[in-house]
């Protein structure tokens, strides 16, 4: 238990560091590349305006030789080409370091998604479900010897084995021949709720064999179970505490 707890804080510290590595240098290449392009973005504008101002000299002088006819200087218009082709150019450097930061950072999210899954991979056993979290940090003030004596009271007629309850979906009797069976009827009050959905009591549940849990009754689908469990049998909540308190007295000694 030791021994795993430890591999999974060292797994922790590995993935955790690879990922805060990562992050380290994103910012720098990102700021970088868009340094570049404000940069080209600047030149593009200050082209843009030299353009629109060649092109307005070109239509001037075009109208006035419809007055004064005389041959056409094409050095203007050549110089209009020029400037165009270096402005497409800047928009293609643009767009490519556009790619490249979006490669960088897809880059940077692949590598994160894939740590964290082999992080999540080695915590195994030692991650707790949020919801179970949320639910004991509600009932934590719940008395459990309160909450078995409710359930006890809510199903009377239940004696062996302790944890085997199930309520008939039909108040018929069962057909003569067939097995006698176990049967545990709904508590007089609709407002009682069981099982860690907090729903009243239906279909087939379950008893959790820990004197101390908090839940006690199950319904077999929250319990995640299709059969009834042999033996002693404890919910998820007990075991991950009966797990932690284990490991913990391990530690101590």
């Amino acid at each position: 238990m030791i021994l795993g707890a430890t591999a999974a804080s060292s797994a922790e510290g590995t993935y955790l560091e690879n990922v805060l590595d990562s992050l380290k240098f994103l910012p720098v290449d990102l700021q970088r590349n868009m340094q570049l392009l404000c940069q080209l973005d600047a030149h593009a504008d200050q082209l843009r305006i030299t353009i629109d101002a060649q092109r307005e000299s070109i239509l001037a002088t075009a109208s006035e030789s419809k007055k004064n006819p005389k041959p056409f200087d094409l050095s203007s218009l050549k110089k209009l080409r020029r400037l165009e082709r270096k402005c497409i150019k800047l928009l293609d450097e643009k767009l490519i370091i556009a790619k490249e930061c979006h490669k960088i950072a897809n880059s940077h999210l692949t590598r994160i998604g894939l740590d964290m899954s082999r992080f999540e991979k080695e915590l195994g056993p030692y991650q707790r479900d949020e919801e179970f979290e949320e639910y004991m940090s509600e009932s934590i003030n719940v008395p459990a010897k309160s909450q078995r004596a409710a359930a006890e009271r809510a199903y009377p007629i239940v004696s062996s084995p302790a944890h085997l309850a199930s309520i008939p979906v039909s108040p018929h009797p069962p057909a003569s021949g067939d097995e006698p069976r176990l049967r545990v009827y709904g508590p007089a009050s609709s407002e009682q709720t069981y099982c860690f959905c907090k729903q009243s009591s239906y279909g087939q549940m379950v008893a959790c064999d820990d004197e101390n849990c908090s839940i006690q009754w199950w319904h077999f689908k929250c319990a995640g179970i299709a059969e009834i469990p042999t033996g002693t049998w404890y919910c998820r909540v007990c075991t991950d505490r009966r797990q932690k308190e284990l490991i913990k007295s391990d530690g101590a000694s």
